[in-house]
Order: C-alpha cells, then structure tokens, then sequence
C-alpha cells in the first residue's frame, strides 16, 4: 500500500468516528444519556490515534520530505499550525469528558460544545490535507514511498505500541452498536 492509501484509510477512519462522537454527543445534549466510556474510548482515539500515531506520520514522515519543495515550507506550517490547534481542542473535548455526568445537561452540553468544536477543526484539516498534502506527495515523493510506509510502520509500534491501531479499530468497530443501543434504550423504543 502507497503512505497516501495508508493516510487516507486513516482519515476516512478519523471522519467516521467524528461523526458517531458528534450523534453521541448531540443525544447526550438533547438529554440522553450516554455512557461515559463512549465519549472516553474516543478520547483515547484522538489522543493515541489521531495525534500519536497519524500526526506523527505526518510530522515525523512526511514533512520533513516535503520541506524543499516549492511552496513545501508554507503547506507544512500551516498544517502544523492546524495540528497544534486540534490538539488544544482535544485537550478542551478531554477537559469535557473528564466532567462528563450522564443525564447532566450542563456537563453534556460542555461536552457536545467540545466535541462540535474538535470535530469542525478537524474535518476542515482532513479537507485541506486532502486537496494540497497529497496531491503533493503524490506528485514529489513517489521515490520516498516505501521508506515512508516503512516509517509509517516504525511509529505504529514504537509510539503507539504493538497492536493498539488494531485494538482501536475494534473499538471503532463498537461505536456505533454503543450509541444506537443506548439512544434506542433511552427513547424507550
């Protein structure tokens, strides 16, 4: 697999768990209670998936590489820029989740504010990544490909540990089993 393919899978992946925290943190706001492990399982996503493991590749793999690029020097601090601020707002969506109460509607509101917040920063870097970051490393480093996957590879074991991406997609996997059965059991259908 090209490090782009891996980076996209890992988008489409970041997306779809935003949108599951964005209906569990919504119902949770218009007063259903969701279990707290729901919002913290994300929690854990974003902290080791998202920034310890994608924003790692990117910063560690394939910034560096584009950085003599034309126009490669401007691409990367903005993205960069845009990674510190996702990580400000996870710390606010962590804040929110360590004062999460079930059926509290300030704390549930604090939460969904967080998440929506996190969500939209997120989507729209997703979105620039996709429009300018890979048609660059498509067109200027095809010959960098296969040391990138295998750096890819190097930080999935030795930063986020041996089997955690797979773990994390079970998780992922769980999600929605877990909001639905909760917003059904909390409807009372």
């Amino acid at each position: 697999m090209r490090s782009v393919d891996v980076l996209r899978e890992e988008h489409d992946a970041v997306l779809g768990v935003l949108g599951l925290l964005e209906t569990a943190a919504e119902a949770a706001a218009r007063g259903r209670p969701m279990p707290a492990d729901v919002f913290s399982d994300v929690q854990e996503f974003i902290t080791v998936f998202v920034d310890q493991c994608h924003h790692h590749k990117e910063e560690g793999a394939v910034f560096p590489r584009l950085e003599a690029r034309p126009g490669g020097r401007a691409l990367i601090a903005r993205l960069e820029r845009e990674h510190a601020t996702g990580r400000h707002l996870a710390a606010n969506y962590v804040a929110a989740v360590s004062q999460y109460v079930p059926g509290d509607q300030t704390s549930s509101g604090r939460l969904a504010e967080a998440a929506r917040a996190y969500r939209a920063a997120l989507a729209a870097h997703i979105d620039a990544e996709t429009t300018e970051l890979y048609p660059a490393m498509e067109a200027w480093l095809r010959d960098a490909d296969g040391a990138m996957v295998l750096e890819f590879d190097r930080i999935e074991v030795e930063e986020i540990g041996a089997g955690t991406h797979e773990r994390l997609h079970g998780m992922i996997d769980s999600l929605p089993g877990r909001i639905e059965a909760r917003s059904v059991s909390a409807t009372g259908a």
